[in-house]
C-alpha cells in the first residue's frame, strides 16, 4: 500500500519548504490540481500523480498542497492541460495548436517555469 506523503514537508503556511527531500514522496500516489477561476468561481480539476508533478523542474510545487494532496492554483488552467501531458508523456509536438494557443503555451512555460520547455519559447515568440 503506497505511503502517505509526508505533511512536514510543507511549512506553516501549507508551502513546500525550500530544499525539502521529495525522497519521502509516494511517485504513484494522486493528487488533484485544482484551478480557480479568480473571476467566476469555476472550478478546473486535474487528475495526475505526483510522478508526473515530480518528473520535471517546474515552479509547481511553490503552488499550496493541502493534507489531501490537492494543489490549488488561483487562475484559469490556460494551456496547463497540454503542459501536464508534456510532464506525463514528454511529447513536445506544437504544429498543431492554433497561434492562440502557441501563445498561451509561451506564457504557461514561463509562468509555470518548465525549464526543459523554455526552448520552445523562441518558436512559439512569433505568436505573441
Amino acid at each position: 500500500m503506497p505511503q502517505p506523503i509526508l505533511i512536514n514537508l510543507r511549512d506553516s503556511n501549507n508551502f513546500f519548504k525550500s530544499g525539502s527531500s521529495v525522497d519521502n514522496f509516494d511517485q504513484h500516489g494522486k493528487m488533484v490540481i485544482i484551478f480557480q477561476n479568480p473571476g467566476n468561481g469555476v472550478a478546473y480539476l486535474f487528475d495526475t500523480t505526483w510522478g508526473t508533478i515530480l518528473k520535471e523542474s517546474t515552479n509547481l510545487l511553490t503552488f499550496p498542497v493541502d493534507e489531501h494532496s490537492r494543489m490549488f492554483i488561483d487562475r484559469l488552467p490556460g494551456m496547463f492541460p497540454w503542459l501536464l501531458n508534456y510532464l506525463s508523456t514528454g511529447s513536445t509536438d506544437v504544429s498543431q495548436l492554433t497561434p492562440e494557443a502557441k501563445k498561451q503555451l509561451a506564457e504557461d512555460i514561463q509562468f509555470y517555469d518548465v525549464k526543459n520547455l523554455l526552448p520552445l519559447l523562441p518558436q512559439l515568440s512569433q505568436y505573441k
